[in-house]
């Protein structure tokens, strides 16, 4: 299964050690981590993401709609969607109680 972070929520406002954290519970439960990006902007995406560490349990940088599965993201716009404006401290658990919700539905 795929998790899938889109780019301005992997880019500040939102809290690298968070995505951190959120992207290894995520990798240790068997799931894809995948940042969801233009493609002119990946190479900037992966040095910043590289640079804070954060890389560590993100498995891919892909282009718009090219997986499927549970999104991390500003807009309502997919299936299985958890809507967040920014990944913070203070929305880190309720990001990762969504996800284990997820997984029990089958897509």
């Amino acid at each position: 299964m795929n998790l899938i972070v889109i780019e301005s929520l992997s880019l500040p406002p939102s809290e690298h050690f968070c995505l951190r954290t959120i992207s290894m519970f995520a990798k240790y439960n068997n799931y894809d981590v995948l940042i969801e990006s233009r493609p002119y902007i990946k190479d900037t995406i992966y040095k910043h993401l590289k640079s804070k560490g954060c890389f560590d349990y993100i498995s891919d940088i892909i282009s718009h709609n090219q997986e499927l599965g549970i999104r991390i993201d500003n807009e309502l716009n997919y299936p299985l969607t958890i809507l967040v404006d920014k990944i913070c401290l203070e929305n880190q658990d309720n990001i990762i109680k969504q996800i284990k919700m997820f997984s029990n539905i089958n897509y």
